[in-house]
C-alpha cells in the first residue's frame, strides 16, 4: 500500500522539479527508480503465471481464472481508495477530467487487454511452461513498443525511433527467440504448441497499449493507483458481461481447482506491474521500460523453471543465452536515454 504512495510522490516531485529547471542529477535518480522497479515487477510477474497455470492445471477455466485475478486486484485498489485520502482525491480528479471530457475513449482500453492476457496466462502456459509463455509475450511487447512511442500514444510524448533504440528492441527480439529455440523441438514439439505460442504473441502486441493507456489515466489523475483501479474495474466488467451473455465459454471447473485458493494471491504480482507501468512508463518510455521488463521476465521465468516448473519444462543453455541478450539489450536501450538526458534533451519529440 505504501509504495502506490510513493510513486505518487515521485510523480509529483519529477512534475515539480522539471517546471522549476532542476538539475541533471535527480532525473538520473528516478531513472534508476524507474528501471529498478520495472525489473523486479517483471520479475515478480512470473508467479502470477504460474499461479494461474497451476489453478488451469487443477480445473478451474480460464477465463474463471483472470475473473477472481482482477477482481482481487480491483479489490485492493479499492481498499487503498478507502484508505489514503490522495488517492481518493485523485478520483475526484479524474470524475472531473471525464466529465471535463479531458479523459479520450481508447485510455479505457488497458483493462479489455489485461482481461485477455490473464486469461491467455490459464490456457498458454499449462501447455508450454512459464518461460515459453513469457517469452513469447515479450516478443509481441518488444515489437509494438516501437510504433507506440513512434505514435506518441503514451503520456512521455512521441519519441523518436533512433538507431539506438531500434537495435535494442531488435536484440531483445533476438534474446526471445534464442530462449525459445530449442523448448519446441525438446519439451513441447507440435503444432498445438506452436499455436499456443501464438497467442501469447498476440496478447503481447496489445500490452504496449495497455501501459500507454494506464499511463495517461495515471497522469491525469495523479495516482497510478487510480490508472489501474480502472484497468481492473474495466476487465472485471468486461469478463462478468461475457460469462453473463455467452455461459458457455466458461464451461465447468472441476471441484478440486478450488482447493488451492491461495494460489489466486498472484494477482498481486500482477497488480504490482500494472502499478508500476503506470508511473514508470513516463520516464523511461515504452520501449525502455519494455526492454528492461524481457530481462525481469526472462530473469523470473529462469527462477521459475528452476523452482516451481510445470511438467516437462527444463533449464537449457538457450534460455540462459537468451537472458543475457536481453540485459544487452536494455544496456543498449538505457545507454541512448542517459545520453540524451545528460545532454538535458527533452525525451519527448
Amino acid at each position: 500500500m505504501c509504495e502506490c504512495c510513493a510513486c505518487g510522490s515521485v510523480v509529483r516531485s519529477v512534475e515539480s522539479e522539471s517546471m522549476t529547471g532542476g538539475s541533471a542529477g535527480p532525473r538520473r535518480g528516478i531513472l534508476v527508480i524507474a528501471a529498478s522497479t520495472t525489473f523486479l515487477a517483471s520479475v515478480g510477474v512470473n508467479l502470477q503465471i504460474r499461479a494461474n497455470a497451476q489453478l488451469a492445471i487443477d480445473g478451474v477455466h480460464p477465463m474463471r481464472v483472470a475473473l477472481v485475478n482482477m477482481g482481487v486486484q480491483l479489490a485492493i485498489i479499492l481498499l487503498l481508495v478507502i484508505f489514503f485520502p490522495r488517492i481518493r482525491a485523485a478520483v475526484v480528479r479524474l470524475s472531473k477530467a471525464i466529465r471535463a471530457r479531458q479523459v479520450r475513449l481508447w485510455w479505457f482500453v488497458g483493462g479489455f487487454v489485461g482481461a485477455s492476457v490473464i486469461t491467455l496466462m490459464g490456457i498458454v502456459s499449462p501447455l508450454v511452461g512459464v518461460a515459453v509463455f513469457s517469452i513469447a509475450l515479450v516478443a509481441g511487447q518488444t515489437t509494438s513498443s516501437l510504433a507506440v512511442d513512434r505514435w506518441g500514444l503514451g503520456p512521455g510524448g512521441r519519441r523518436a525511433l533512433t538507431r539506438s533504440r531500434i537495435f535494442a528492441a531488435i536484440v531483445a527480439i533476438v534474446a526471445v527467440v534464442v530462449s525459445v529455440s530449442d523448448r519446441f523441438i525438446v519439451e513441447a514439439g507440435g503444432e498445438l504448441a506452436w499455436g499456443a505460442a501464438g497467442l501469447a504473441l498476440l496478447g503481447g502486441l496489445t500490452i504496449s497499449f495497455q501501459a500507454a493507456a494506464n499511463g495517461r489515466l495515471a497522469v491525469v489523475s495523479g495516482q497510478p493507483a487510480v490508472g489501474a483501479g480502472v484497468n481492473f474495474g474495466v476487465g472485471v466488467a468486461a469478463l462478468s458481461l461475457v460469462s453473463l451473455l455467452i455461459p458457455a465459454t466458461l464451461g465447468a471447473d472441476r471441484a478440486e481447482g478450488f482447493g488451492t485458493w491461495w494460489l489466486y494471491l498472484g494477482a498481486i504480482f500482477g497488480l504490482l506491474i500494472v502499478l508500476n507501468t503506470a508511473w514508470a512508463v513516463r520516464y523511461l518510455g515504452i520501449l525502455l521500460l519494455t526492454v528492461i521488463g524481457v530481462s525481469g521476465q526472462m530473469a523470473g521465468a529462469l527462477a521459475m523453471d528452476l523452482v516451481l516448473p510445470t511438467s516437462g519444462v527444463s533449464v537449457t543453455p538457450a534460455l540462459i543465452a537468451g537472458i543475457l541478450l536481453a540485459v544487452v539489450a536494455v544496456l543498449i536501450g538505457s545507454s541512448a536515454q542517459w545520453r540524451q538526458r545528460s545532454k538535458g534533451l527533452p525525451l519527448a519529440s
